[in-house]
C-alpha cells in the first residue's frame, strides 16, 4: 500500500510499532552496555562529550555535557598526546582502532591504570563522527610489573655485591692459605722425624682441600647467578677426548682404564666452560670406582640432541640419593675420597645453562651410569658422525 493510500490510523499504527521496536533496542542495547563490568561509552569527536556511558563510568551524578578529558583525567582540554595518547585524535587521523594504556580516575575517585580501547564510527561520507570506548583496568598488573622489576633489580644488586664478596673471599682466604702452604713445603724439606712428616702432610691435604672448596664454591656462586652463556660451535668429541688425556696420569695411577667410545665429531653450540662438566664428571667416577677397574664413555644421538654416557663399575648409588647427589657439599662418603662435594653442582648447572639435563641411572653391571644431554646444534646433522650404542 503506498504511503498517501494510508489512513492515519494505519499510520499511527506504524509509528507506535517503529517506536515500540526502536526502544526495545534501545533497551537492548542499554542492556548489552549496562553488562559490561568495564567502562563503555560512546563520545563525539567534535567536541568529546559522552554521548552514552554505563554505570562502571558515571556513579549517578549528571553527565549532561561532560567530556571524556573531564571525566578521566580531571582536566580542563583534551589530552596532549605527550604525557597521554589522545585516542579520538589518532582515531580521526588513521580512522583505525586503537589501543593506547591511559591513568584515568574511576567513578569512585581512584586513579588507576586502564588499556584504553578506541573503534571509530563513521557517517554515510566516511568521516568518523563519534567513538566508542571502553577502558579495562590493568592496575594489578601493572603494580605487578612494576613489583617484578624492583624485585628483578634488587636481586641483580644483591648478585652483584654476593659476586664481589666472593671475589673478596676468595681473594682473602686463598694468599694466606698459599703462604701456609709454602712453609709446610719449606718444613717437609727439612723434617726427619717420620710422625711430625704425618701431621705435615695432613695439613698440607687439608689446605689444598680447603683452597679448592673456596675456588670451586666462588665458581659455583658465580654460575647460580647467571642466566645465560656466551655459546659458540664446538666439537665435544675434542672437548671429551682432552680432558681423559688430562686424567690419564691419575687413570693410571690407580691401574685404572678410560674407554672413550666416541670417535667421531659431536657439533654442538656451547661455551668453552662445558669442559668442566665432564671434567668433574670423570673425576667423580675415578674418585668412586675401584682401583683396577674401568670407566667407559660413550654416547648415541637422539633426535633434537645428544647423550653422553660416563659409566662407572664402582658401587653405584641408592635411588634415594640420585637425585641429592647434585645438590652442593652433597656426596656418597668414600673414605681416602678428596673433594668438596661442589664438583657434580658444578657439572648440573654448567649442563642446564646449555639447555641439557643430567641424571644417574643403575649399571647393571653394578656402579653408576651418570647421563648428560646437550640439544644438538642442528637437527639435520647426520648419523654417520657418532658412533652409535
Amino acid at each position: 500500500m503506498k504511503y498517501k493510500e494510508k489512513t492515519m490510523e494505519q499510520l499511527i499504527r506504524e509509528l507506535e510499532d517503529f517506536q515500540s521496536k526502536f526502544q526495545k533496542q534501545r533497551e537492548f542495547f542499554d542492556t548489552v552496555i549496562e553488562s559490561f563490568p568495564y567502562p563503555f561509552y560512546i563520545i563525539n569527536v567534535r567536541d568529546y562529550s559522552i554521548v552514552i556511558a554505563n554505570s562502571a563510568v558515571f556513579d549517578g551524578t549528571d553527565r549532561e555535557g561532560l567530556s571524556c578529558y573531564e571525566l578521566t583525567h580531571k582536566n580542563g582540554k583534551p589530552c596532549d598526546d605527550k604525557k597521554y595518547i589522545c585516542p579520538i585524535k589518532r582515531i580521526i587521523k588513521t580512522k583505525k582502532p586503537i589501543i593506547v594504556e591511559h591513568q584515568h580516575y574511576d567513578k569512585d575517585g581512584n586513579r588507576r591504570y586502564y588499556e584504553v580501547h578506541g573503534y571509530p564510527i563513521f557517517d554515510e561520507n566516511d568521516n568518523v563522527t563519534q567513538m566508542i570506548e571502553y577502558a579495562l583496568d590493568i592496575t594489578d598488573r601493572k603494580e605487578a610489573e612494576k613489583a617484578i622489576k624492583e624485585y628483578t633489580r634488587e636481586l641483580e644488586d644483591a648478585n652483584h655485591l654476593k659476586d664481589i664478596f666472593m671475589d673478596i673471599m676468595q681473594h682473602d682466604l686463598l694468599n694466606p692459605i698459599g703462604i701456609a702452604r709454602g712453609y709446610i713445603h719449606i718444613m717437609l724439606d727439612d723434617e726427619r722425624d717420620p710422625n711430625k712428616n704425618a701431621y705435615l702432610e695432613c695439613i698440607k691435604e687439608n689446605l689444598s682441600k680447603a683452597e679448592d672448596m673456596i675456588k670451586n664454591a666462588t665458581k659455583l656462586s658465580k654460575l647460580e647467578c647467571s642466566e645465560s652463556i656466551e655459546l659458540e660451535e664446538l666439537d665435544l668429541k675434542e672437548i671429551i677426548r682432552g680432558v681423559v688425556n688430562n686424567f690419564k696420569p691419575i687413570a693410571d695411577e690407580a691401574e685404572m682404564k678410560i674407554e672413550n667410545n666416541i670417535t667421531h665429531s659431536i657439533t654442538i653450540k656451547a661455551n668453552a666452560i662445558i669442559e668442566e662438566a665432564f671434567s668433574n664428571l670423570i673425576s667423580n667416577a675415578i674418585k668412586y670406582a675401584p682401583e683396577g677397574e674401568r670407566i667407559v664413555i660413550e654416547g648415541e644421538e637422539k633426535d633434537n640432541f645428544w647423550r653422553i654416557k660416563i659409566i662407572d663399575f664402582g658401587d653405584g648409588i641408592a635411588d634415594e640419593n640420585k637425585k641429592r647427589i647434585f645438590d652442593r657439599f652433597k656426596r656418597k662418603a668414600k673414605r681416602g675420597v678428596k673433594g668438596t662435594g661442589l664438583g657434580l653442582a658444578i657439572a648440573k648447572r654448567i649442563i642446564e645453562l646449555h639447555k641439557g639435563r643430567i641424571w644417574i641411572e643403575d649399571n647393571p653391571k653394578n656402579g653408576a651410569v651418570f647421563i648428560v644431554e646437550i640439544p644438538k646444534f642442528h637437527q639435520n646433522m647426520s648419523c654417520r658422525d657418532f658412533t652409535l650404542l
